[in-house]
This record gives C-alpha cells, sequence and structure tokens, in this order.
C-alpha cells in the first residue's frame, strides 16, 4: 500500500461507473486495493453517499481507509470553495505523508 517510506504519495483519479458495483473497470478495482485511502465525496454531513455505496464492498482490507468529502449541492463559487480547500487539504495531508490515495 505505501510504496514509498519518504516523497510524496500518487493520487489517483478513479470512476466508479454507471452506478451498479458488478460494473466496476478491473483497472479501477486494482486501483481501489492498493491505496490506503479512498476519498469519496458526499453531499451531506451524514450519509453513505453515492459512490461509497458503490465500492464499499470492493474494498476488503481493513486497513485501508475510506473517507468522505463534503461537497454540498450548492451553486455559487463562493459557498463552494471553502469546501474545496478543506477537500485539498484532506487529501494533502495523506499524500504528504507518502500514502497513496484514490479519489
Amino acid at each position: 500500500m505505501d510504496k514509498k517510506a519518504t516523497g510524496t504519495g500518487k493520487l489517483y483519479g478513479v470512476g466508479v461507473g454507471p452506478g451498479d458495483p458488478e460494473l466496476l473497470t478491473l483497472k479501477a478495482l486494482r486501483i481501489l486495493s492498493n491505496v490506503s485511502i479512498i476519498f469519496v465525496p458526499q453531499t451531506k454531513n451524514e450519509g453513505e453517499g453515492f459512490a461509497r455505496s458503490i465500492i464499499a464492498g470492493q474494498v476488503e482490507n481493513p486497513e485501508q481507509k475510506i473517507a468522505g468529502l463534503l461537497f454540498p449541492m450548492v451553486k455559487g463559487e463562493a459557498q463552494l470553495a471553502p469546501h474545496w480547500e478543506k477537500a485539498a487539504g484532506s487529501i494533502w495531508q495523506h499524500l504528504e505523508s507518502g500514502k497513496d490515495c484514490a479519489f
């Protein structure tokens, strides 16, 4: 999972397909299986979120973590920018410590 003891980890962008967990690509499954943390978007503070519900059954390694990042369904860059910055900071914290991550 953590291939580097030092240096910056890699961030992988992974599409979860049309919504059926059985339709994830082999490449997506490989990446999701090999990263330390998987970040998923969610629209509310509570609740699972659509992407998490698709991958939840595919992540079997108890050492892996799935973390939600809040992206509220509102218009306007001024309202969204703080959420984008917080999400970027959360991801960067793990990358900076050398962990590979997926979003």
